[in-house]
């Protein structure tokens, strides 16, 4: 698709450098026809970048790696009193090694407003 509007704009610019084109009542409609073909432009560069995100997103295979997508961020031992509802969850966190992963969704609350204020009060 993006080929045909590509050649579909070219031909249009090449259309409008004709002898015919240059005649002075012209000039309105032909920067008229260059913007439209300037928005054409973009509207093409527009539609591959939501078709490449569009199949990016519908692939079974991952974008990112988590390898070499991710940050680790260190944060403090609390040393304050810690919620009953976390518990379980220092438990596991003092039992495991340093960095080994830990799936939060086992121990956050299956409702999303529960599990983003569960998550928010850590």
């Amino acid at each position: 698709m993006r080929l045909e509007i590509f050649q579909l704009v070219n031909s249009i610019e090449l259309s409008l450098t004709k002898p015919w084109a240059s005649k002075g009542y012209w000039q309105e409609i032909v920067s008229n026809v260059f913007d439209f073909t300037s928005i054409m432009k973009k509207y093409s560069n527009y539609f591959e970048y939501t078709n490449t995100n569009i199949s990016l997103h519908d692939s079974k295979n991952p974008a990112r790696k988590p390898s070499t997508n991710c940050n680790i961020i260190l944060i403090p031992k609390c040393n304050e009193n810690i919620d009953s509802k976390y518990f379980q969850l220092n438990f596991d966190l003092i039992n495991k090694e340093l960095f080994d992963f830990v799936d939060l969704n086992q121990y956050v609350p299956n409702e999303p407003t529960n599990k983003h204020q569960f998550i928010c009060n850590l």
